[in-house]
């Protein structure tokens, strides 16, 4: 009989490895705690590294009629909004790479999976909250409330707040932080000039940083802002405030934004495993990490790959599987998860001389010497799991 596999949590990364399960052969189930996908919407950068094995799904071509390419990445001063550096996208990255570099917002990259699942007849199970989750010699046993059920192996992608990763793991794995993250989406219509160019964009400024790109083909704009905490839940308003000395072209898109949706954050140690006989940890669930390097959506892209691919490798052993999943994927999410803490303090860099020493290399690196700007990364966005598990 086929491998069944249950997985816990129906967002990116658990549509995505219902679908490299399907295509290997093994029966999936999706349970999601939600009543249906989330109505809050947020932009996602996807590279290579992700766009590569959506090809591989064959999910690509619907992926890219909703997305958006963005043929360069600009880095801006906070005040002046002079372009500090920049790294070529678009087709340099695809040339380079084998695959493209876009833009999209969740929700619709979340439809597209959702879609992709029930035309291929996955079961995704909505106001489904697991309750619990236990092993044996022979299943993986998820407890809903009206049933129990076994599985040969059970995947926990449900998230940053993980009932699943609480059941396998009792030492905390957050820290607090001053940190939270503001998000939102916007026409770009009544929007200066420059939110016309395809773009992603980095604004760098001291305590805070702006990132945005291109959705829609350009008829809307999702941004992300990381800031200071503070007592109060951020509002329009507040946010709008708290850019009220920077650039007039960053201000104008706070402008016309009337909600904002937000999340404190945490900083996240690396879990000492991923996984746990038959249970494993997926994406947020097992490595969240700061949205600095927006990477969070493709790592569980990556991650769903490779655990289907170990799988398909391994299927007569699920638990051999697992322990290679935990392997191969440890080294690499807990770089990300520390480069992105990295990244977000070298965006926000509150030293005036640290800024302009940055500023100057990056101007230097990316003017005279755009082949070492791409070659550093190379290991995040031109990573090839199709080729390392195929």
């Amino acid at each position: 009989m086929p491998l069944r596999v249950g997985i816990i949590g129906a967002g990116i990364g658990g549509l995505t490895t219902a679908l490299a399960l399907h295509l290997a052969g093994f029966e999936a189930d999706v349970f999601d705690a939600r009543d249906a996908p989330d109505d809050g919407d947020h932009p996602l950068a996807l590279a290579a590294n992700a766009t590569r094995i959506l090809r591989a799904l064959q999910v690509l071509d619907a992926v890219e009629a909703a997305a958006t390419r963005p043929i360069v990445r600009h880095l801006r001063g906070w005040r002046s909004s002079y372009i500090v550096g920049f790294v070529p996208l678009g087709g340099h990255h695809e040339t380079r790479y084998g695959a493209p570099y876009i833009s999209i917002s969740h929700a619709a990259l979340q439809r597209i999976l959702l879609q992709a699942a029930r035309a291929r007849g996955i079961a995704v199970h909505w106001q489904a909250r697991c309750h619990g989750v236990a092993q044996d010699t022979r299943h993986a046993t998820a407890r809903f409330a009206d049933a129990e059920r076994h599985y040969d192996a059970l995947i926990g992608s449900d998230g940053a707040a993980s009932g699943v990763r609480a059941a396998l793991f009792d030492a905390p794995t957050a820290r607090t932080t001053q940190r939270t993250v503001c998000w939102g989406i916007a026409p770009t219509a009544a929007l200066p000039a420059m939110y016309t160019m395809a773009a992603e964009t980095l604004w760098l400024g001291p305590h805070r940083h702006v990132w945005h790109v291109p959705l829609e083909g350009g008829a809307a704009l999702g941004f992300v802002a990381m800031l200071p905490t503070t007592e109060q839940p951020y509002t329009a308003r507040t946010v709008r405030a708290a850019f009220a000395g920077w650039h007039a072209d960053l201000r104008a898109l706070f402008e016309g934004v009337e909600t904002v949706q937000q999340q404190r954050l945490a900083a996240w140690r690396p879990l000492p495993s991923c996984t746990n006989g038959r249970i494993a940890l997926l994406g947020d669930a097992c490595h969240p990490m700061l949205p600095s390097l927006s990477h969070g959506a493709a790592a569980a892209i990556e991650d769903a790959w490779v655990l289907a691919r170990l799988l398909e490798d391994a299927e007569d052993a699920p638990i051999s599987a697992l322990e290679e999943y935990q392997f191969y994927r440890s080294p690499r999410t807990r770089r990300l998860q520390l480069e992105a803490e990295r990244l977000a303090a070298w965006c926000e860099n509150a030293n005036p001389w640290g800024r302009l020493l940055r500023n100057l290399r990056v101007g230097i690196a990316s003017r005279l010497l755009p082949e070492l700007v791409t070659e550093d990364r190379d290991w995040l966005e031109g990573y090839d799991a199709i080729k390392g598990f195929g």
